[in-house]
């Protein structure tokens, strides 16, 4: 009786039992490089929104400026008429009233814009309006201007503050995301390079 011989032929092994075939070095390193350039490229897009937003904030804060420019400029011009038209009978007091609107609109664009507790600026420009509404002759706008001059004292300083950071913060991420970008899309497209086809 003969002993049946063992099947040595690789074709016919069983199926289901073969090791996994190994990841070559060079591609695993590529895929690797790949991942960590879309990472990178996916953080610089993160911080550019939020650069966008800083940058935006500083616009804003800028208008906000330059408004309150603009009617501290046309309250002077109301109030010259007030003086001019002293003496002339009418209601002269009517430029006063105005001169008043003009400064409290230019203090809401910057209250409005700055870092400012909101709710705190919510409370001081409304007890500010309720004082501009009631100017109507000289005492009446000296009192409106005292509270002026003391909100802008409280504020001025937050109000530089953050027209300056908002600058800083705005140049300093448009570097940073630019850098992400840079790196990662390089990482990505070497990784490309080296992948062995």
């Amino acid at each position: 009786m003969t002993r049946k011989q063992k099947n040595t032929n690789p074709a016919k092994q069983p199926q289901g039992h073969s090791p996994s075939p190994l990841v070559p070095p060079r591609k695993r390193q590529a895929k690797w490089l790949k991942f960590w350039g879309a990472l990178l490229v996916l953080l610089g897009f993160g911080f550019q929104m939020y650069q966008n937003h800083e940058s935006a904030l500083e616009t804003e804060r800028t208008q906000a400026a330059e408004l309150s420019s603009r009617t501290h400029m046309k309250a002077l011009g109301y109030e010259n008429l007030y003086y001019a038209s002293q003496g002339q009978g009418g209601n002269s007091g009517y430029y006063l009233h105005l001169a008043a609107e003009q400064l409290y609109q230019g203090r809401v664009g910057m209250m409005a814009t700055s870092p400012q507790d909101k709710k705190s600026v919510t409370e001081t420009l409304g007890k500010l309006r309720s004082i501009a509404s009631n100017v109507s002759d000289l005492p009446s706008f000296n009192a409106f201007m005292d509270q002026y001059n003391k909100v802008v004292e409280d504020a001025s300083g937050i109000e530089v503050n953050g027209l300056i950071d908002a600058g800083h913060s705005a140049t300093h991420f448009f570097w940073f995301y630019l850098s992400l970008y840079v790196i990662g899309t390089v990482l990505a497209l070497v990784g490309q390079a080296i992948e062995p086809l």
